[in-house]
């Protein structure tokens, strides 16, 4: 105990690191510490009654980016036609928008994954098949780009460290920059950071955008499950709850 006690410590208190960090350290050593346990490498079972004296409150996995219909539509219609690197990019995250893809399964989707009017992929993260229809948005997409990526690749996909700096500069640029803060723990600090929104945007806010865009739409939960392959109900509540925030706030006016 004083060893994974002390561990938590210095996450916390030398490397700085926000609680959701912290536990999903601790979480992965857990696991490595049951296989090494399952596999006779050691028959110390203390550590599976542990739990950190850090908290993973709700603020940390309930704060989620997504463009809204205006900045959505604000993004479609910008002009980069001077700028063919930020055009890409702008077509590749509104595709992931539209289609709900991780970015890891649009960088691996290739032509062979269309046909029938829908992508059929074979998920990176979790190995899952689905389908998802094409609408006139992807389908334009992939259109613009069908004879112009090498290995029959669907988009010119350009590596996640450069689409995250790259989408910051697209969205700073189309005047995506409403302020938004983030609430998160260190230890029992209760800590606040406030960035413009663009500098929030990232290769997965594109899903989310997908998904928050279905349920304000008032599409059932479980038919946003068969797109993104999502295979729990509690992954989408956050997303729900966002929805009916901002659905709440949006009656308000009236």
């Amino acid at each position: 105990k004083s060893f994974l006690d002390e561990l938590a410590d210095y996450f916390t208190n030398v490397k700085k690191h926000k609680n959701v960090t912290s536990a999903k350290f601790i979480k992965n050593l857990k696991w490595f510490l049951r296989w090494a346990l399952i596999n006779k490498y050691h028959d110390n079972t203390f550590f599976q009654h542990y739990t950190p004296g850090i908290c993973k409150p709700k603020s940390d996995n309930t704060f989620i980016v997504f463009l809204n219909n205006e900045e959505l539509q604000q993004l479609k219609a910008f002009d980069f036609s001077n700028n063919e690197r930020l055009d890409k990019v702008r077509d590749v995250f509104l595709f992931c928008c539209y289609s709900g893809l991780r970015y890891s399964d649009v960088e691996h989707l290739h032509q062979k994954d269309i046909y029938d009017d829908m992508l059929h992929v074979t998920t990176i993260k979790t190995d899952d098949a689905i389908t998802i229809n094409l609408n006139n948005t992807t389908r334009s997409i992939l259109n613009k780009y069908k004879t112009d990526n090498p290995n029959d690749k669907a988009l010119p996909v350009l590596s996640n460290q450069k689409m995250n700096a790259y989408l910051k500069e697209m969205a700073q640029i189309v005047g995506i920059d409403q302020p938004i803060t983030k609430i998160y723990y260190a230890g029992n600090k209760r800590m606040e950071e406030t960035k413009p929104k663009y500098e929030w945007i990232g290769t997965h806010t594109g899903r989310r955008t997908f998904i928050c865009t279905l349920l304000s739409k008032g599409v059932a939960p479980q038919m946003v499950m068969k797109f993104t392959g999502h295979n729990s109900y509690d992954t989408m509540k956050p997303y729900i709850d966002i929805t009916e925030k901002a659905k709440a706030q949006a009656m308000s006016v009236l």
